[in-house]
């Protein structure tokens, strides 16, 4: 998800897109990386983690960088758990939801 980047208010590197975050979603996303790196994407933990800074980088009133993470988790999910499990369509779900808002905005 990031690769070397600063904590900080600036761009960071979230999932294929670069994105401004505030701090707080910046060492949200340390975290999730950091758990990411001892754990399967798969693992409860990750999915839940990835899925709650998604949200909160939507919140946040970036969109772009919801729909980036959520489409990030699609890719790991659909290769480690394959097309029908629940998490990766609530993961597909979250992916609607933003493009959704992204619209309204």
């Amino acid at each position: 998800m990031i690769r070397g980047q600063e904590v900080g208010h600036g761009p960071v590197q979230v999932a294929n897109a670069v994105v401004f975050v505030p701090d707080d979603l910046a060492q949200l996303l340390i975290g999730v990386d950091l758990l990411s790196q001892h754990e399967s994407t798969s693992h409860p933990d990750v999915i839940d983690q990835w899925m709650a800074l998604a949200d909160l980088m939507g919140k946040h009133g970036n969109p772009r960088a919801a729909i980036a993470l959520y489409d990030e988790l699609v890719k790991e999910l659909a290769e480690q758990l394959g097309p029908h499990d629940a998490r990766l369509l609530d993961a597909y779900e979250g992916i609607a939801r933003w493009v959704g808002a992204q619209g309204r905005a």
